[in-house]
């Protein structure tokens, strides 16, 4: 049975929404203890058994979240939706990470390609085909034309080789013939060859 019209239910409500599972003092508590973590020899080290070394891990959002026991989601949950103080924590923990980052990619320590990626200073190239179309054209948007002058070509080229359309070598010229790499010639609407 649905409520009655006009009433204040609502007001009975101790909280609206979900509690955050940390204040801001104790996510900043809580990301020292895991920065600290990082920093201590034995617990820091990852062991590579290839190499037979060990290797400092660089600090990332994702390993914090498994520190605290929340998913990605959360944390960025967090970061868009959170109030004033948490957000000026979480801006502050992530600046910390991209400077460690970022300093141990410099001298060394972390891997430069990796952490450019994480940090988004990878180089990044767009590559484009003529006249900056893309490389793969969608074929609905391909002049009717082009296709049909593209198909013809590619026909008789494999007439003159002796391709057949099943992929079959038969008779055909013997190669001799400068004009056989041309292409065939093709004749616009108006009459004359393009």
């Amino acid at each position: 049975m649905a409520a009655a019209k006009g009433n204040q239910y609502w007001k009975a409500r101790s909280s609206h929404g979900r509690n955050h599972a940390y204040t801001p003092d104790q996510l900043w508590d809580e990301a020292e203890k895991y920065f600290e973590r990082l920093t201590d020899q034995k617990a820091a080290r990852l062991y590579d058994p290839v190499n037979k070394t060990h290797f400092l891990r660089p600090p990332s959002v994702l390993s914090l979240c498994v520190h605290l026991g929340i998913g990605e989601a959360t944390w960025y949950h967090w970061k868009t939706n959170g109030d004033k103080d948490l957000l000026e924590v979480i801006n502050y923990i992530e600046t910390i990470m991209r400077a460690q980052q970022f300093d141990g990619a410099a001298v060394g320590v972390f891997k430069a390609n990796i952490i450019s990626r994480m940090i988004g200073l990878a180089d990044k190239h767009e590559v484009t085909g003529k006249d900056g179309q893309p490389l793969n054209p969608d074929p609905k948007d391909a002049d009717p034309d082009d296709v049909a002058r593209r198909v013809a070509y590619v026909l008789e080229r494999a007439r003159r080789t002796g391709i057949s359309s099943a992929g079959n070598v038969g008779s055909g010229s013997d190669g001799d013939d400068p004009v056989a790499d041309r292409g065939p010639e093709v004749v616009s609407e108006q009459g004359s060859p393009d």
